[in-house]
């Protein structure tokens, strides 16, 4: 699960589902650190899942994982989790559309991103 940071013109009305995208063993671009380049990079499992859009600020949102994604995590190692818009890349209108998630070494542990893993 991811906690929203904040949120400003909500892109999802044109830049379409908020993807996740999945790499393991050497994460995107061949590195387990996140890189700018790992944007740009394919993954390895695309649409692993989809994330639904935050309703506002510090509000946790999440995305269950398909079957391939399931598959697709790395037992031993890395696995890479990436967010990518499914329609546009952007709007081009000229206004910044943007959600923030708190990164994992926020200073208020309760932000940090949850990985939750049920077992049925």
């Amino acid at each position: 699960m991811l906690k929203c940071g904040c949120i400003s013109n909500n892109p999802g009305a044109s830049l379409g589902d908020m993807q996740v995208a999945m790499e393991n063993t050497t994460g995107f671009n061949g590195n387990p650190v996140l890189e700018k380049e790992d944007f740009q990079a394919p993954a390895g499992t695309p649409y692993v899942g989809c994330l639904a859009y935050p309703s506002g600020t510090n509000t946790w949102v999440s995305a269950p994982l398909n079957a391939s994604g399931l598959a697709g995590i790395a037992r031993t190692g890395y696995t890479q989790f990436r967010i990518e818009f499914d329609g546009l890349d952007d709007d081009d209108d000229t206004v910044d559309d943007f959600i923030g998630f708190y990164p994992g070494d926020n200073k208020n542990a309760g932000n940090h991103p949850v990985l939750e893993v049920r077992y049925y």
